[in-house]
């Protein structure tokens, strides 16, 4: 599969951003129009609400891993449903290559578009904060709130941060499932 079909096809790609450090991968949605110009995920207002988080909690934006489960930005404004379903079929193939390719231990899917992405689950408010196991990438997952969501719900931003100080008990325990 390629980007060949794809109602983005030619548009700028963002690529995923590994560390080696990190046994932690973050699936966002799809670039926005900072990341574009950046050329890497997470570099506007939602990935700086990220990274604070993640300060907070002790982790680094260099500790993870960062990517988006589309490779270009979705304007959702401009596609049909049925065309940002074929968005992300068409570059789920990517996302599955990085993650075989990086074996992250945790998977931290932000949103629901992510956690469909990643997981085939729907509902984000219906998953966040839980741990599933995900045997197709022999890893586990943490759904929780997008990013861009808190910056318009700003009182969701305790279980988001919750949910984020999850990862860092599940580094310090070896991952093990609690």
């Amino acid at each position: 599969m390629s980007c060949e079909g794809c109602p983005l096809a030619g548009e700028t790609q963002v690529s995923y951003i590994h560390s080696t450090a990190s046994n932690v991968l973050i699936v966002g949605e799809s670039p926005g129009r900072e990341e574009l110009l950046a050329g890497k995920p997470f570099v506007g207002r939602s990935g700086q609400l990220l990274e604070k988080n993640l300060l907070q909690v002790g982790l680094s934006r260099e500790s993870v891993s960062i990517g988006n489960a589309a490779k270009c930005l979705i304007p959702k404004d401009k596609l049909t449903l049925k065309e940002i379903r074929q968005v992300l079929s068409c570059c789920r193939h990517y996302l599955e290559e990085f993650i075989h390719s990086i074996s992250p231990q945790m998977i931290v899917c932000l949103g629901d578009i992510s956690l469909r992405q990643v997981t085939k689950l729907k509902g984000i408010s219906k998953h966040r904060g839980s741990v599933y196991p995900t045997p197709e990438f022999n890893a586990i997952t943490l759904p929780t709130f997008h990013p861009a969501f808190i910056l318009r719900n700003n009182t969701m931003e305790s279980l988001f941060r919750q949910d984020l100080m999850a990862i860092k008990t599940y580094v310090d325990n070896g991952f093990e499932l609690l």
